[in-house]
């Protein structure tokens, strides 16, 4: 069984029509030089010459962009905590970027409804990130470069540092017997 936990009905007028935006502006249709102007419109803190690929869905607008930045196609940011990002940084497409979690409950529930713990990513200038990287709430330093598919579970704060990692387990989820 599958449950929707979204309430639009709760939501306020202003976040709905933002979700709305934001929906729209993923669409192929848009062109692509018209989704930074649609971005900054939205109040997005967005550098100059930004190139954003279709299929980009942001969840929330808390994020400061450089310039010169790059998204590729079908990408997803979560900034119900912050994101940074600085100039001249390239995300590959299909990458996530996140800066909210949850608890991990007793299997029956898995999910803590009752509180997000806010993260905050922050990816540093000249920054190459490859196809479907995700970033959880981590700090990449300048100049880094992040392997595709790699799962970055801990800050890299060193020049040039490069990731190539396919699966990092970090930790085993409860189970009740």
């Amino acid at each position: 069984m599958i449950i929707h936990t979204s309430n639009r009905l709760s939501s306020s007028p202003k976040k709905y029509l933002f979700d709305i935006f934001f929906s729209f502006q993923a669409s192929s249709l848009i062109p692509i030089r018209a989704r930074p102007f649609l971005w900054r419109i939205f109040g997005i803190n967005l550098g100059k010459s930004a190139y954003i690929g279709a299929g980009l869905h942001i969840l929330n607008k808390n994020k400061s962009i450089g310039n010169y930045f790059v998204v590729g196609y079908g990408g997803y940011f979560d900034s119900t905590g912050s994101i940074v990002i600085g100039d001249r940084v390239h995300i590959g497409a299909k990458s996530i970027v996140l800066s909210a979690t949850h608890k991990i409950m007793p299997s029956i529930y898995r999910r803590d409804r009752s509180q997000i713990d806010l993260m905050s990513t922050k990816i540093g200038h000249e920054c190459w990130i490859g196809t479907g990287v995700t970033l959880p709430g981590v700090a990449i330093g300048d100049g880094c470069v992040i392997g595709s598919g790699a799962v970055v579970t801990s800050d890299c704060l060193q020049t040039g540092c490069t990731l190539e990692s396919r699966l990092n387990v970090t930790e085993i989820c409860p189970f009740d017997a």
